[in-house]
């Protein structure tokens, strides 16, 4: 994943909540942009989850990003 079509996802408008899917087959939903941040290695993706916990993402190990809802033939 290049790190601009991860900004322009989020950052998109209207936004729709996005599933970031990682290599390793787990998944991250972000419901809304203010829950998810790009540091400024450029490298990293910060999204915020319930109780206050922060997950950290290697961008390059997105495997593919996926925006809600789902059109008919995705997923």
């Amino acid at each position: 994943m290049h790190v601009e079509r991860l900004r322009e996802l989020l950052h998109s408008f209207p936004f729709k909540p996005l599933l970031i899917e990682l290599v390793n087959d787990q998944s991250v939903e972000v419901p809304h942009p203010d829950f998810a941040r790009i540091l400024d290695d450029n490298r990293t993706c910060v999204v915020d989850r319930e109780g206050g916990i922060a997950v950290f993402i290697d961008i390059p190990l997105i495997q593919a990003v996926f925006q809600y809802p789902l059109a008919k033939g995705d997923a």
